[in-house]
């Protein structure tokens, strides 16, 4: 189940939007193919879908990887109670938008004791 909160609900929209220069600008797509390349077939899938448990999935909305990704990551949480936060102007990492982060982190803690 996916919970929709003010601002919050599925990972959809850009579905698949491959990543540019300006998304960051440590950006590198020599290195994105190399760790594609290095993982192989790695499939985790069923595992996932076995867990049953609440997830908080945080996301910024210009992640290089794209929207795609976190879409397949929320879709295979399929038994998990699943809440997921898109991070406006925030990157893949969380110390690029912490007024986001930590407020985020904060209310799916409180709301899931």
């Amino acid at each position: 189940m996916i919970h929709q909160k003010s601002g919050r609900g599925r990972p959809g929209g850009e579905g698949g939007r491959r990543p540019t220069a300006h998304c960051s600008p440590f950006y590198n797509g020599a290195v994105e193919q190399y760790t594609w390349t290095a993982l192989g077939n790695f499939d985790f899938t069923a595992e996932t879908k076995k867990l049953a448990l609440p997830v908080l999935v945080l996301y910024g909305k210009d992640d290089p990887f794209g929207m795609r990704m976190v879409e397949t990551v929320v879709s295979s949480l399929s038994s998990a109670d699943v809440e997921f936060v898109l991070l406006e102007k925030c990157g893949h990492y969380w110390h690029e938008c912490p007024d986001q982060f930590f407020p985020s982190v904060r209310d799916y803690l409180k709301d899931t004791r």
